[in-house]
């Protein structure tokens, strides 16, 4: 399945607040690098350099860019080829307004096809009041405590945490790393009693009006617990992925350990 324009609309104007001014072979390049395009999206269009991902990008930010809101949410400067682009304060105000989904979206190395279906779901919900709540896996991996999302939000990532626990919790007691089954309360006893990282696999998020009974149970099963060590390898290299399935073949390996 290939990726919508529209869904690269917010990644677009956050990667271009960055930099405050940015040009399209700029822009087509951060882009690539972030949703690392697999499948159709990756191949080489005939006679071309362009990906059809990059041709995507090309489309938004240049033959589409009038009929597609770059233009009022963007502000291209000079003409021609070598122009590059600023974020009008419509363009800083959706951004903002979306911030907690987008900033979810960059900060973790999915799979393409999950970073195409995050980012749909945040266009679809860009413009309405109603939009998906996004779990961040740094509130999660905390205990609950997390940094700029709502009251609600926290209480529910507090609970999402534990349930997380509880599922992969052994019949020995406490929840061990899925990939090399480190323990912390084998390891240090009392103080460390239920303490694991949680990882997200896939995308955790939540569509409007949804209940959170009804969500938490397939997120659970998107989230792996994790000790410290297998979690900083997954996500060490941002542009090279490892999945639990790959680190768990890597620690399997003889020596490894």
């Amino acid at each position: 399945m290939r990726i919508e324009e529209k869904a690269l609309i917010l990644p677009a104007l956050y990667i271009i607040n960055a930099h405050e001014a940015i040009s399209t072979s700029e822009l087509i390049r951060e882009l690539t690098g972030v949703f690392n395009p697999s499948g159709e999206d990756a191949e080489i269009l005939s006679g071309r350099k362009d990906t059809k991902f990059s041709q995507i990008v090309r489309n938004l930010m240049g033959s589409h860019y009038k009929t597609n809101e770059m233009a009022a949410l963007t502000q291209r400067s000079p003409a021609g080829r070598n122009a590059k682009f600023s974020l009008t304060e419509k363009g800083k105000q959706y951004l903002e307004a979306n911030s907690e989904a987008v900033l979810y979206l960059f900060a973790n190395p999915f799979e393409y096809n999950d970073m195409q279906e995050l980012s749909e779901k945040i266009a679809s919900s860009g413009k309405s009041k109603k939009r998906i709540v996004v779990y961040d896996e740094n509130d999660i991996t905390s205990e609950g405590k997390a940094r700029r999302t709502s009251g609600l939000t926290r209480q529910r990532s507090a609970k999402l945490r534990e349930m997380a626990v509880q599922e992969y919790k052994t019949a020995a007691g406490g929840t061990e790393c899925f990939v090399c089954g480190f323990n912390f309360e084998k390891v240090y006893g009392e103080i460390g009693k239920d303490y694991i990282e949680i990882h997200h696999e896939r995308p955790v998020f939540q569509y409007p009006g949804e209940g959170f009974e009804e969500f938490s149970k397939e997120a659970v099963k998107r989230m792996k617990p994790l000790c410290s060590n297998c979690h900083s390898m997954v996500h060490r290299k941002m542009k090279e992925p490892v999945s639990v399935r790959e680190l768990i073949e890597i620690v399997g390996k003889p020596g490894a350990l």
